[in-house]
């Protein structure tokens, strides 16, 4: 018998008859709530991008979804790419964002790495110790007593973007001081003997994004548990009293 020719592969295209909607409107801590509505798509993986950060998501078994996430300029653009290929964004102005720091650590795939904050010299394990087992809400920027962390993108596997990011609210500080940022990446069964690759995002006050990528060699699976602390790839954070 002879082989059948392979047959071309289809290109994507917008599924006819779906009607899909993303809204986005600007809340407090220059954070923008989105709303994805494709009722066609149920379960479905998407990826979210602004300003140069990237995560997934999964929509609902009813193809819906309501999420918070940061933002990273004043006039936020958020663009949201479906299954299909077909890409729909959202726009709105953050006008609150001039009264914020704002830094984001990304990756692809079960890294093991975190953002650690150290606010006002506190040490690790102390109530200014911030990060994702202690992440806070955003309920602590009333007052400048503090920043916060959220932990973006849904489901942990190798093909799946996620993201750390730290907010202080430098518009209305308690105090004066620095806020010591590290980047760390726990050893895990998933990450040993591998090179991770991820990059930052850093913004003051709302002036331009600050990016950086990196690479870093993990040990073996004999070191599964520990932590790489990586102190230079964000900026410290200096808080005045205004």
């Amino acid at each position: 018998d002879e082989p059948i020719a392979t047959m071309p592969t289809e290109e994507p295209a917008p599924i006819l008859g779906c009607d899909i909607r993303v809204e986005a409107k600007a809340t407090i801590a220059a954070l923008v709530d989105l709303s994805i509505d494709a009722s066609c798509m149920p379960d479905a993986r998407i990826a979210i991008s602004h300003e140069g950060l990237r995560f997934h998501e999964v929509l609902n078994s009813e193809g819906m979804l309501e999420i918070t996430a940061p933002a990273f300029d004043e006039f936020a653009t958020f663009t949201v790419a479906f299954p299909n290929g077909y890409e729909m964004s959202a726009e709105t102005t953050v006008s609150s964002i001039v009264f914020y720091d704002r830094v984001a650590v990304q990756w692809l795939g079960e890294t093991g790495l975190q953002i650690h904050a150290l606010e006002f010299e506190a040490d690790y394990g102390e109530a200014g110790h911030i990060w994702f087992g202690a992440p806070r809400d955003i309920t602590a920027v009333v007052g400048g007593e503090g920043g916060f962390l959220m932990r973006m993108g849904s489901g942990q596997s190798e093909i799946t973007r996620m993201a750390d990011i730290y907010t202080f609210p430098i518009g209305n500080p308690s105090r004066a001081g620095q806020v010591a940022l590290s980047v760390e990446a726990e050893v895990n069964g998933a990450n040993c003997n591998k090179h991770i690759q991820a990059d930052t995002l850093q913004i003051h006050a709302g002036g331009d994004t600050m990016t950086n990528q990196f690479e870093i060699t993990m040990p073996n699976c004999g070191a599964t548990g520990d932590f790489l602390v990586l102190k230079n790839l964000l900026e410290d954070l200096t808080i005045a009293l205004q």
